[in-house]
């Protein structure tokens, strides 16, 4: 079983792309207090609290990129 690393799951986070300010989400400084504690991943994807619905796809294609690792 593989060992999953921040740099990978930062990494991840770098293929999603948060169009209103037309670059990834980790660049945007939009991730925080990421964990990780026997191979599962946690994180926070910080966003105006107005616009949290908006931003599910967000929240769903980071999953989604996170999950895909080893």
């Amino acid at each position: 079983m593989a060992v999953v690393t921040m740099g990978a799951v930062l990494s991840a986070l770098k293929t999603v792309m948060e169009p209103s300010r037309g670059t990834d989400i980790v660049s945007a400084s939009m991730v925080s207090g990421m964990s990780i504690q026997g191979g599962v991943v946690s994180f926070s994807i910080e966003v105006v609290p107005s616009e949290a619905r908006d931003k599910e796809p967000l929240r769903a294609a980071a999953a989604a990129a996170v999950s895909k690792l080893p």
